[in-house]
């Protein structure tokens, strides 16, 4: 199931709207499958304490997470949009909020806090807040309230945390009411179905293209009825990983399957892109045969050669994608991660066709170089820009989110299976070849 923080950064990715502020460093980890009622007031409780108003929060932030449970609807990946509480409340005015707040806190606390609070509300927070509605208590408005505690009353610093949890004891306690008064607790989400290779393997034979050689189905067809199914037939294809395949492999040596691994994880990387088309499944990386070890040695063989008719599909698929931007730096100039990352517009002479990067000079190709040109144009960036950014993130992106991106839109042209070193070392494996029929006058 997707995480928030990845939805977010397709969304952005497809030059939709940015992920509200606080947002991703508070709920990044978070399931859209588990986002309840209780998550969702957690979440609105830690924001607000990072100066999110309620209002902001019923504004931005909360129409944001239902997009993303939408799409989340939309791709399959959940069942339906929880039950959620809009948080839309009448006008909290200190003053008149505050009684009814004190009665129900003097039934949770001692004599002696009750006395200290109700002191502190009648001689600093009555007299600053007066009829401020507490819905528009934000940052700004909390460290304008310290200074005057501060500076204007002398008030000890020490004693100043006591007025931050009034407030928010007392907006909490309101939200709360509400939330009780319209029945808002969302129903629990039903377990999602597995998804069975016996179910779907039968629809992607049929689906296969008309000029498939019937001898080639037929071949499919006896793989599957002998060595597939019956090993992974009750396999949830939506869990299926390299562990996964290495106790298939186990299996089919005790069958005598063996030599067939290689086309059997070719069949099933036929399965999951046909069941990620129909929606039936989030996209995941492609499977692989295990690799062979040599004796004493823990290093596995040579990485994959990523095809270039292959490559050449990914890097024209999208011109203003931030994904195709960053596999073109990776293939086509052989950039570390952390490079691309902070590349700037004033490393790259597109007039001399040259990038300066970590002290070495780097020859841009007459095709990058041209899309390069347009894709600067359009963004009219200036030389202290960052190449891989949009006007919504000005800033670097993290390491995670440049791997992500890049291992998306390989799985997508069927090279999932490629790491992103694997794609930034082909460059050099292709100037070493240029280099050598140079030198051979070939």
């Amino acid at each position: 199931m997707l995480k928030l923080s990845d939805a977010a950064a397709l969304a952005d990715s497809r030059g939709e709207a940015p992920a509200p502020p606080e947002l991703l460093h508070l709920a990044g980890h978070y399931r859209l499958n588990r986002i309840t009622q209780p998550v969702l007031e957690d979440l609105r409780q830690r924001l607000s304490r990072k100066g999110v108003s309620l209002a902001d929060f019923q504004q931005t932030y909360l129409p944001y997470i239902k997009v993303l449970l939408e799409a989340a609807v939309a791709s399959g990946s959940l069942g339906e949009v929880p039950r959620l509480f809009d948080y839309d409340l009448q006008p909290l005015p200190f003053r008149a909020c505050c009684p009814p707040w004190l009665e129900d806190f003097s039934t949770r606390c001692s004599k002696a806090t009750l006395t200290r609070y109700q002191g502190i509300i009648k001689r600093f927070l009555t007299v600053y807040w007066g009829d401020t509605d507490l819905r528009e208590l934000d940052g700004p408005a909390m460290d304008a309230y310290r200074r005057y505690y501060l500076e204007q009353r002398g008030g000890a610093p020490s004693l100043f945390s006591s007025h931050i949890a009034i407030l928010y004891s007392i907006l909490d306690f309101y939200v709360a009411k509400a939330i009780a008064e319209h029945g808002q607790d969302s129903p629990p989400q039903p377990k999602e179905k597995p998804l069975l290779l016996k179910d779907v393997a039968p629809y992607w034979l049929e689906s296969l293209p008309a000029t498939t050689p019937d001898a080639l189905k037929e071949t499919y067809k006896a793989h599957l009825e002998q060595y597939l199914l019956p090993n992974l037939g009750l396999s949830d294809l939506r869990r299926f990983n390299p562990r996964r395949i290495q106790d298939y492999q186990a299996a089919l040596k005790r069958s005598g399957g063996a030599p067939f691994l290689k086309t059997h994880v070719d069949i099933l990387n036929q399965i999951l892109r046909y069941a990620a088309k129909k929606g039936l499944m989030d996209a995941i990386p492609a499977l692989r045969a295990p690799q062979k070890r040599r004796p004493h040695d823990s290093h596995p063989e040579p990485s994959s050669i990523p095809p270039r008719d292959r490559m050449m599909e990914v890097i024209n698929s999208d011109p203003s994608g931030l994904d195709v931007l960053i596999v073109r730096l990776a293939w086509q100039l052989g950039l570390f991660s952390d490079e691309i990352r902070f590349l700037k517009w004033s490393q790259l002479d597109l007039a001399a066709k040259t990038a300066h990067v970590s002290g070495r000079e780097i020859p841009i190709p007459d095709e990058l170089c041209g899309y390069l040109s347009k894709r600067r144009g359009a963004a009219f960036a200036s030389g202290d820009s960052y190449v891989v950014s949009t006007a919504s993130h000005p800033e670097p992106y993290n390491s995670s989110y440049i791997f992500r991106l890049a291992k998306e839109l390989l799985w997508r042209f069927g090279l999932g299976y490629l790491s992103f070193e694997e794609v930034r070392q082909d460059y050099y494996r292709r100037q070493k070849d240029a280099y050598i029929k140079k030198q051979l006058g070939i």
